[in-house]
């Protein structure tokens, strides 16, 4: 049995990718947000398809909606990754900054040493304390 979708519903959002689209899923369901994604098979069927139809794609469920997730999206889009290394407390492990937990051990990294560039920590004020 096919579900039945509301009369308002929109497509919203064509994702690069189907984790793309489950992460901005996500996201928006947070923020009260419903969605459903369509597509998330397609891309079996590029070469068969145009490949643009075999994105995933976002819809809305809600039309109301789409001025406020407009914005959610486009604050996600011009999100500035953090660039550098993060020093783990715990065993002394490198882990991409970005990263909330370390890659090595899995203690988090919100007390982390955070080096841009300097891999030998020598600017580094918390490193000295600890390491």
């Amino acid at each position: 049995m096919i579900p039945t979708l509301p009369d308002t519903v929109k497509r919203f959002y064509a994702a690069g990718d189907l984790i793309e689209a489950q992460l901005l899923k996500d996201m928006l369901k947070q923020s009260g947000i419903v969605t459903e994604i369509f597509n998330q098979n397609a891309r079996g069927g590029t070469g068969e398809i145009p490949f643009t139809h075999a994105y995933p794609e976002l819809w809305l469920l809600n039309e109301n909606d789409e001025a406020r997730a407009r914005n959610l999206v486009d604050d996600y889009e011009h999100l500035e990754v953090p660039s550098g290394v993060a020093l783990c407390g715990h065993c002394g492990e490198e882990s991409p900054r970005n990263f909330a937990s370390c890659w090595q051990c899995g203690a988090s990294l919100r007390a982390a040493c955070i080096c841009a560039a300097d891999t030998a920590h020598t600017q580094c004020t918390w490193h000295a304390v600890v390491g």
